[in-house]
């Protein structure tokens, strides 16, 4: 009794299938690369070659993911 109200309870944290198509993945995905890339080169011409551009990759592809794949 005590297992399955347990194993009920987890189950309620995993997330509802959602069925996105192929087209919007794709355009989430091109504007996720669009803007990764135009702030790479933005930071590249600003600071120069030796600025540590991968320090940037980490923020830049979450806000990424927040901007152009959450709201679909």
């Amino acid at each position: 009794m005590m297992h399955s109200v347990l194993v009920r309870w987890f189950a309620a944290f995993a997330p509802s299938p959602v069925a996105v198509r192929w087209p919007e993945r794709f355009r989430s995905c091109f504007g996720a690369l669009v803007g990764i890339a135009f702030t790479g080169g933005t930071m590249h011409l600003l600071l120069g070659a030796s600025a540590n551009l991968p320090l940037l990759v980490a923020p830049m592809g979450a806000s990424a993911v927040l901007l152009f794949a959450v709201p679909a």
